[in-house]
């Protein structure tokens, strides 16, 4: 057991101390007994507020939106570390090789939004340059306008 020898009979409601909490679906999360007791904070995977792998996740539950994730610019960041709803603001790449910024939230709720330059909203944009190539660009002027 995650609580080791930890009754619930010794911890107050009023507690601040992380303790282990399973909900109805199985799912274990660490929280402060005050916030469950007092504020009524659930499960955050089952609230969308934390990402689960397989359950609440960009990938599983949007994978078309997933398939677009730009995994250059978002660095270690995956699909699977995110949830579907989240306001993070990350990079994408449509099929036509347009490359933009937006919210999780923006691509998956109601406004299902796409690439703006697909849909007429914004120019064409490119991916940043690589760092490589950026660094080419600060020597002494040769090759510039």
């Amino acid at each position: 057991m995650r609580n080791g020898a930890l009754a619930p009979t010794q911890v107050s409601p009023y507690s601040n101390r992380k303790v282990w909490w399973r909900c109805e679906k199985g799912h274990d999360y660490q929280a402060v007994a005050a916030a469950r007791t007092m504020g009524g904070s659930g499960c955050p995977y089952c609230a969308g507020r934390k990402a689960l792998a397989g359950f609440n996740d960009l990938s599983t539950l949007a994978p078309e939106v997933a398939a677009q994730w730009y995994w250059t610019l978002n660095g270690s960041l995956t699909p699977e570390q995110v949830t579907a709803g989240s306001r993070r603001k990350v990079w994408w790449e449509c099929p036509y090789g347009h490359v933009w910024k937006a919210a999780i939230y923006s691509r998956t709720g109601e406004q299902h939004s796409g690439c703006p330059v697909c849909a007429g909203k914004a120019r064409s944009r490119r991916a940043p340059a690589p760092a490589a190539w950026a660094a080419n660009q600060s020597n002494s002027g040769i090759g510039r306008i």
